[in-house]
């Protein structure tokens, strides 16, 4: 580990600072305190731990390894601010300190991550103004799903089942999966009145509980984004293989390709490594066809919306 026997400094106190904190704690690692620019922080404690200054870490902690919790885009400036404060501490982006973690180690980051800070988006994401993203008149998503045979239809990543009520009266078979199984048992609570839907909770890579060629559909929005490619990948396999003759599935992806480190906690707005032609490569490979795809803004950034189908 690059900094084995060292005290650690996080650099950055939001969300993602907060996971590394949680995820170092497990596994032992002595973190002393947050770092931060931000100068009605400072003096503040969180999870315990106090929220120090550039000034207090060039006086009090030398010896501390700095780690920079922010996305990539941030990082060289931050560690640009950190030397020109006389800071000589050795200083890792986080992107480095993740490096050699796997892949099952970044699904399980994603998770865990949602897990712990996504009840006030989900409250945010039931709004209407959230909902129209995807389903106004408008919307490229409402175009593109409206080709879909809804029939016997898979929701991937469901989350909080905030999209169900917008194509629940067309079906005749629901499948919610998500890795979560905070988000499964809330859509049975809040489903629990329809006997046409099924829930499951997957590993993250696969949907092996599902049997071949029976589904007509299968989509995912506002989640796929964050997914590891070769999560993706396997994802599309399983795509073709429960998909009938004719199914078509619609994702909604990143198209984030600036640099192919990337991960989920260092991607703009949690976008993971892809592109569209990443995508559309990793389609045809599965054996589905790509009928369309379109970039779509999506906040600050532009995204992906495919619609793929099995011939």
């Amino acid at each position: 580990m690059l900094y084995t026997n060292k005290s650690v400094i996080l650099w950055g106190s939001g969300n993602c600072g907060k996971y590394i904190f949680k995820t170092f704690n497990k596994k032992g690692i002595n973190v002393i305190a947050f770092g931060d620019s931000n100068s009605d922080k400072i003096g503040q404690s969180i999870l315990g731990i106090p929220i120090i200054s550039k000034v207090d870490v060039a006086k009090n902690y030398m010896d501390a390894a700095i780690i920079i919790t922010t996305q990539r885009e941030n990082n060289e400036k931050i560690r640009d601010e950190l030397r020109a404060a006389n800071i000589h501490n050795d200083i890792y982006t986080l992107s480095e300190v993740l490096a050699a973690e796997g892949v099952g180690d970044r699904r399980r980051e994603c998770a865990e991550f949602h897990l712990d800070h996504m009840d006030n988006y989900f409250k945010n994401a039931e709004s209407q103004r959230s909902r129209d993203v995807f389903w106004s008149n408008s919307s490229p998503f409402k175009e593109l799903f409206d080709m879909l045979d809804t029939r016997k239809i898979v929701e991937l990543a469901c989350g909080r089942g905030r999209h169900v009520q917008h194509y629940i009266d067309e079906t005749e078979k629901i499948v919610l999966v998500d890795v979560l199984e905070k988000n499964i048992s809330f859509c049975r609570e809040r489903f629990k009145g329809y006997s046409h839907i099924q829930y499951y909770t997957n590993s993250g890579c696969d949907l092996k509980e599902l049997l071949d060629d029976e589904f007509t559909a299968i989509f995912s929005y506002d989640a796929m984004v964050h997914f590891e490619s070769i999560d993706i990948y396997y994802y599309l396999l399983e795509t073709y293989r429960i998909l009938g003759h004719g199914g078509m599935a619609l994702y909604h992806h990143s198209n984030n390709h600036q640099d192919y480190r990337t991960s989920f906690m260092t991607g703009v707005n949690g976008r993971n490594y892809m592109s569209m032609d990443l995508f559309a490569h990793f389609a045809d490979r599965a054996g589905l066809e790509v009928i369309d795809q379109k970039v779509i803004k999506w906040g600050d950034v532009e995204d992906g919306l495919t619609l793929l189908k099995k011939i």
